[in-house]
């Protein structure tokens, strides 16, 4: 790790009627760039995340997995 102070923000749940631990996969894959060692463009940033996404370490706030696939790639589109 580069840096262990802090981790990723997670979302206000009771206030915005989410489950616990929500994050932006935005967000996500910023954290990991500035955060992991060996992680210096978004497509690894982005590719750690889908690893995480199979393995259903991470899933989308409905509950489906799939979903995690279009807003992976809608980042990597707008980091572009």
């Amino acid at each position: 790790m580069k840096s262990t102070v802090r981790g990723i923000n997670f979302l206000d749940a009771k206030a915005n009627d989410l489950p616990p631990y929500t994050f932006v996969a935005f967000e996500a894959v910023a954290w990991l760039l500035e955060h992991v060692e060996g992680v210096v463009i978004e497509r690894e940033a982005i590719d750690l995340v889908q690893k995480m996404i199979n393995e259903r370490l991470v899933c989308h706030t409905s509950g489906d997995t799939r979903y995690l696939n279009i807003i992976i790639e809608i980042v990597l589109k707008n980091i572009k």
